[in-house]
């Protein structure tokens, strides 16, 4: 179950939350998506139309590492991101320590 929050239809597509960081103006994301169609954005993102078991298969002949863990951290996906949040993602979460 999930509860999703956004801005209201009348809202244009350039400021939709699924535009990412693309202001209007700008070349629109690749992941823009209809406003309406929360499902469809979050089986995108999450990119649950990709079996587990193929994917967990590939990383694993290709990384030992992984194949080790693989059954320990089950659901372990790569989500489609657009470059820009992947980036401050990971500088926000190496910034980030356990005493905070």
């Amino acid at each position: 179950m999930y509860k999703t929050f956004g801005p209201s239809k009348s809202v244009p597509q350039s400021k939709s939350l699924c535009n990412g960081l693309t202001r209007k103006g700008k070349p629109q994301s690749t992941m823009a998506m209809p406003e309406d169609d929360d499902e469809a954005i979050l089986r995108s993102y999450f990119r649950l139309d990709m079996s587990l078991n193929d994917l967990y298969e590939e990383w694993s002949s290709q990384d030992p590492n992984f194949k080790e863990v693989k059954n320990k951290y089950f659901g372990v996906r790569m989500l489609k991101q657009e470059p820009t949040e992947n980036l401050f993602a990971f500088i926000c979460s190496s910034n980030n320590n356990i005493s905070r």
